[in-house]
């Protein structure tokens, strides 16, 4: 086990995402840490997987985006883990399954001023 621990530490110390054109504007991360949602300036999130150090998903056109996570519990089960983009040019929110699943729910939000809060 400490091994394994070792290793786990030394796979996140390597997590390094460089681009200097790129500049977060909010970052997320999920529950227990594996997943991080990160908006930048150029009106995109990344969904980074922070253990393999890579991104797995990338959403764009969601300028000046907040982004929250959702975990759902089913019946038992391990929870369903959902990522939450607001999006405030498109006056809408979006609940994205994660990793790669689809878009499960949509809403219009009325408020130019809208802000996404998240609570554990």
């Amino acid at each position: 086990l400490a091994r394994a621990a070792r290793r786990g530490v030394a796979a996140l110390a390597r997590t390094i995402f460089d681009d200097e054109k790129r500049t977060a504007t909010g970052i997320a991360v999920a529950p227990g840490g594996g997943l991080a949602a990160v908006a930048d300036a150029s009106g995109r999130v990344l969904v980074a997987d922070l253990v393999a150090g890579r991104v797995v998903r990338l959403f764009a056109g969601v300028r000046r985006a907040e982004c929250a996570w959702v975990e759902v519990e089913d019946g038992g089960r391990k929870p369903g883990l959902y990522l939450a983009i607001l999006a405030p040019q498109r006056a809408q929110i979006r609940v994205w399954r994660c990793r790669f699943g689809g878009c499960v729910a949509a809403a219009r939000v009325g408020l130019l001023d809208a802000r996404l809060v998240g609570a554990r």
